[in-house]
């Protein structure tokens, strides 16, 4: 197990800090700040270290994906994506105009993750996350369903599934192998273009498109009728 390092990036006192904030979440497994704080000064840390503005968001994501990258060394590596919400509703009441926080499908309030987590194609153990995107939505009818499918890829909120495995890839570079796994979210035409041509990087997407192979017809017709390779538990 390799331990936070910010590698002089920050203040020494915040590094120390960061370390305690995250053995509390892992013994208590919560992300309460009041419930997993010893006493009321352990709490005033821990929210001074999160609201410091030399600890930001791209630092603590840049930070796993470190520890990530050197766990990775020599393995073969399952790099699992989705995205997931995590809804403020309860607390729409004390949150200000400028928290950031974006538009929950259906109603509500929330920001948005895509995660890319790696672990061990063998023994399933998490090595941790290769890539984060935090993003908040803008209401409804900002944009048409016209409007958004003539935006280029990296525009689209569907490029999270490539730049997922773009910046895993670099991340990850250390492994023996990698394989990408998505669900039928991630059956996008610019991704499947993308993909990159290393020998010892792979794609498992679940289909949501019957797309067009090049000389063989239909995709669902050539795979149900294939004889299976082999099967992984």
């Amino acid at each position: 197990m390799y331990t936070i390092n910010f590698d002089g990036k920050i203040d020494k006192r915040l590094e120390v800090r960061s370390k305690s904030l995250s053995r509390s979440m892992l013994v208590n497994c919560s992300t309460s700040i009041q419930s997993i704080s010893s006493s009321r000064a352990d709490q005033i840390g821990n929210y001074r270290l999160l609201h410091n503005i030399s600890v930001t968001e791209a630092l603590l994501v840049e930070e796993q994906q470190a520890r990530c990258g050197i766990q990775v060394l020599g393995k073969t590596v399952l790099c699992i994506h989705d995205s997931t919400e995590t809804n403020f509703i309860m607390h729409r009441n004390r949150l200000k105009s400028d928290s950031g926080l974006g538009y929950l499908d259906g109603s509500g309030i929330c920001f948005k993750m895509h995660l890319s987590i790696a672990m061990d194609a063998k023994s399933y153990y998490p090595y941790g996350v290769s890539n984060l995107k935090l993003w908040a939505r803008e209401n409804k009818g900002v944009l048409t369903k016209n409007e958004k499918s003539k935006l280029p890829i990296t525009e689209k909120e569907s490029y999270k599934w490539q730049e997922g495995c773009q910046v895993s890839n670099k991340v990850l570079s250390a492994a023996t192998s990698i394989v990408h796994i998505q669900d039928r979210e991630g059956d996008i035409y610019g991704q499947i273009a993308d993909f990159w041509s290393k020998e010892n990087v792979f794609y498992i997407i679940r289909s949501h498109y019957d797309r067009q192979i090049d000389g063989y017809g239909k995709l669902w017709g050539n795979t149900s009728d294939a004889i299976p390779l082999g099967s992984y538990p």
